[in-house]
């Protein structure tokens, strides 16, 4: 009878530390799935912005710290200060070389937008208004707090550009200009973006 009770107990705890592992397994993994999942589905956002992947942050420290306090304090001290000190300096690279590479341009219309407000504040005009030719995206009405506009086509941009003054356009850079025979004239080059050139209209050719 003793062998048989002493044989349930270890039974007993033998399924009670797997059960207790099989949770921490799937803990972990639930901890892991919540830390990446911010970063893979924005990862194919048109308009990608740091703080998208602030949600997934609790989960991976969490995540973090079950690992490490299950390891000697003193390396624990050291990979600590190992990883802080590479995140530092690749954080670091990253804020200098990023802008350089103009990978932000291509994700995001913030440069576009705010070269124009700068080029409309200099001019001291709040007639000025920034045409998108196409679907507008949404990074530029964001940057623009919703000031900015779209058209369809050529035809109804060429109608705009009769009716107001002071027009910037934004055409995206996979459109040739000289493939737009109606207001091809009309336009004078301001500067290339990542995904857009922007134009104005030639002061010679106003409300023509």
């Amino acid at each position: 009878q003793n062998k048989a009770s002493s044989h349930q107990t270890l039974t007993t705890a033998k399924n009670t530390k797997a059960n207790t592992k099989s949770s921490e397994l799937a803990w972990r993994n639930y901890l892991l799935c919540w830390g990446l999942a911010p970063c893979a589905f924005f990862t194919f956002s048109g308009n990608i912005l740091w703080p998208y992947v602030l949600p997934g942050i609790p989960a991976l420290s969490l995540l973090g710290s079950y690992y490490l306090v299950r390891n000697d304090p003193k390396l624990v001290d050291r990979l600590l200060a190992t990883g802080l000190s590479t995140i530092m300096v690749v954080s670091l690279v990253c804020i200098v070389a990023v802008p350089y590479t103009g990978q932000t341009e291509r994700k995001s219309e913030r440069s576009l937008v705010q070269y124009y407000q700068s080029q409309r504040s200099s001019a001291s005009s709040d007639e000025t208004q920034l045409v998108y030719l196409g679907q507008q995206p949404y990074s530029a009405s964001f940057y623009s707090n919703g000031s900015i506009i779209s058209v369809e086509n050529e035809s109804e941009l060429l109608e705009l550009l009769k009716q107001k003054d002071h027009l910037s356009i934004a055409i995206g850079n996979n459109s040739d200009p000289a493939a737009l025979p109606l207001i091809k004239d009309r336009l004078r080059k301001v500067k290339s973006f990542g995904r857009y050139t922007l134009f104005t209209e030639n002061p010679d050719t106003q409300k023509n």
